[in-house]
């Protein structure tokens, strides 16, 4: 029974064609084959109202026209995978996912993971400062500051209980005030003066302050010693309108 030519696959696996013509022209049932299929293609060229040059050219040379092996694919599975179905990185933004950011990194920000307006982190600071700094009201402080607060201030101890345990050991006396704040994203800033912490001059400070899921959650400050008039380069104070040696 004579081999379909289009069944016929390289022994080398190469596919190449003229590896394919040699193997059909050494073998006397492929070589018939390949003769038949020939004269079948003649035929339907003679048919055609346009003249093939190249049959033409071909069959002056003595050439035959030789059936090149066709080798199926296995199968369509064989040659496609399932693409793998990767998990989107995602980052916290409250209750929601939005695309991944960069990992953090230490010395690099975060981005902000909090739901609540800048207004909102703005009121939420100034409560906060007032609890702890002026009334002095621990346990509702607890409510303000987050169990894992970041310090980066050179002038207080890790975490809240750090921060905590500084302020109750200032005197009784010992007030904060606030000139003026700004809020963006989850980022407040407080600029304000600090006084009767038993220091030779209050401290004006600027405190940054980064929310997260509604409480505050990490810190960095820049504290210098309050100017009087005679150490005081601009000759202008450093808060409100009077130095604090003057009425």
């Amino acid at each position: 029974m004579a081999l379909p030519a289009q069944t016929v696959q390289c022994a080398d696996g190469r596919g190449n064609i003229a590896v394919a013509a040699e193997l059909v022209e050494g073998h006397p049932v492929l070589r018939r084959a390949g003769e038949v299929a020939g004269t079948e293609q003649d035929e339907r060229r003679k048919t055609t109202d346009t003249p093939d040059a190249d049959l033409a050219t071909d069959r002056a040379a003595g050439r035959r026209e030789i059936p090149v092996p066709v080798v199926e694919p296995a199968g369509e599975a064989a040659w496609s995978r399932p693409t793998p179905q990767l998990p989107v990185p995602t980052r916290r933004t409250g209750a929601s996912t939005t695309p991944f950011a960069p990992a953090h990194r230490p010395g690099e920000r975060e981005e902000p993971v909090t739901t609540t307006t800048p207004e909102q982190n703005r009121a939420l600071v100034l409560e906060a400062f007032d609890t702890l700094f002026n009334r002095r009201d621990y346990g509702a402080a607890e409510r303000y500051w987050s169990p894992d607060y970041i310090q980066h201030s050179a002038h207080i101890g890790p975490g809240r209980d750090g921060l905590f345990d500084l302020i109750k050991a200032l005197p009784a006396h010992f007030r904060h005030e606030v000139d003026f704040t700004m809020a963006e994203d989850d980022m407040v800033m407080v600029r304000g003066r600090f006084s009767g912490h038993g220091q030779p001059r209050p401290w004006i400070a600027v405190d940054f302050v980064r929310i997260e899921d509604g409480l505050l959650k990490e810190h960095w400050d820049v504290i210098e010693d309050e100017a009087s008039r005679t150490n005081s380069a601009s000759g202008l104070p450093m808060y409100g309108t009077a130095f604090p040696d003057e009425p």
